[in-house]
């Protein structure tokens, strides 16, 4: 590999890293500042929720994530 082949792969690589850093801000953007409350489960227990379930469930982050994703609906 000659040296102009190394330097194009070094940027593409940080282009990609980039490109990628800015879509997780995007997401994050869009999840924490939507009215609707929002979980990504994991297995079982709840991996993540948004701070808007929080606020509508009444949980704190500890209580809610230890929580099954059964735990949170109305029993009917």
């Amino acid at each position: 590999m000659c040296e102009s082949e190394i330097v194009s792969e070094a940027h593409s690589q940080c282009t990609v890293e980039q490109k990628l850093r800015d879509s997780a801000e995007q997401y994050k953007s869009l999840v924490e500042g939507s009215f609707d409350g929002i979980f990504i489960r994991r297995g079982k227990p709840i991996a993540f929720a948004n701070g808007r379930l929080y606020e509508m469930l009444g949980y704190n982050r500890e209580e809610l994530e230890r929580l099954e994703r059964w735990d949170i609906y109305h029993p009917e």
